[in-house]
Parts: structure tokens; sequence; C-alpha cells
């Protein structure tokens, strides 16, 4: 530490102030990121800010840790999760008024990577997804381990065998509470 004194007769302690500055200025830089990167909850069609015409969109912009809270209507749009290490809930407001209905032609729900327990999806009815190969189903995981709670899973259809839960590689989901129903196979 460094004494000295200015023109006006003041004393100068510029080493602890230096260090102050430099410790002031690290504690903002460590924590600012902090505030940034704070879970937030993500609203399809609305029901707060931000909210996304589409959960697709939601599911596209969500960080790690967000919550997608999903409002009763029926959507007609198949899901794609990012394949990310990420920690995703996906809730709807209740599997008999929150529903993903397909047209036959491909998977509702596809969990395609890295989602481990933590990416959640829960509270909707997954119908009429389906297609001609092992991927058309209501939910099929590809190396995936995502939580598949509370969910009704019902009229999945593949030509040649109809499926609502299909998974393939290394993922382990857990599956637990969903009512499948209408199907002729399901494998894990």
């Amino acid at each position: 530490m460094s004494y000295s004194v200015n023109a006006g007769g003041h004393f100068l302690i510029s080493t602890i102030d230096s260090l102050l500055n430099r410790f002031f200025i690290l504690l903002l830089v460590c924590l600012l990121p902090l505030n940034l990167m704070e879970a937030k909850d993500l609203y399809v069609p609305s029901g707060g800010k931000p909210s996304y015409a589409t959960i697709q969109a939601a599911i596209d912009r969500a960080s790690d840790g967000d919550r997608i809270l999903v409002g009763p209507v029926v959507y007609s749009e198949n899901l794609l999760f990012r394949g990310a290490d990420t920690s995703i809930q996906l809730s709807g407001a209740g599997p008999t008024t929150t529903i993903l209905e397909g047209n036959g032609t491909s998977s509702m729900v596809t969990f395609k990577g890295a989602e481990t327990k933590d990416t959640i999806i829960t509270g909707f009815t997954i119908r009429k997804g389906g297609g001609t190969n092992m991927a058309g189903v209501g939910v099929f995981c590809e190396d995936a381990s995502p939580s598949i709670l509370g969910n009704v899973i019902e009229q999945n259809v593949i030509q040649g065998g109809g499926n609502g839960l299909q998974g393939f590689g290394g993922g382990l989901p857990l599956i637990n509470s969903n009512a499948l129903r209408q199907l002729s196979t399901c494998c894990f």
C-alpha cells in the first residue's frame, strides 16, 4: 500500500483504491450473468410475457431451466426438442384440455439427443402421430432420457404396427403416470 499527498494536502491511498475498484468490477462481471441467465416462464399462446404463438417457437427460444406453460387448446404441431443438454419443462394445462394432435404422418414429440430426466413433458394428450417408419409415433426418443409424466398418449399408428412411445439408442426415458390407449405395441 502506498500513500501520497496531492496538491491540496489530501492523502491518497492508491493501492487500496485500485484494489477496491478491481474488486467491484469483478463482482459486477460475476453477478451480471446470473441475472441474465435466470430461468423464466414462457407462455403459449398467452398468459404472460414472453408469449409465443406455437409451442415449437417457445421450445426454440427456451434456455436451461425455463418452464413453458401451455394453455388449453388443440395444437396441430409436431414438437422437436433441440437435442441439447438443457432442462426445459413443457407443461400443458392438463391432458383433457391441452392436446397435441397430428395428421398421422410423423411423430408428435421427438427427443433426439442429450435431453436428460430434467427435460419434462407433462399435462398433454398426444395423439394421431404416425407414419411408415420407426420414428412416426406419439413420442419418439433417440439417445435421449427425458421425463414423460402425466400425459395421455393415444391413437398413434405406424403402418405395420402401432406405437405410442418408441425409444432408440442409448436413452432411458422416465415414463410415469401416463395413460396409453388404443395402441397395438409400445417399445423401449
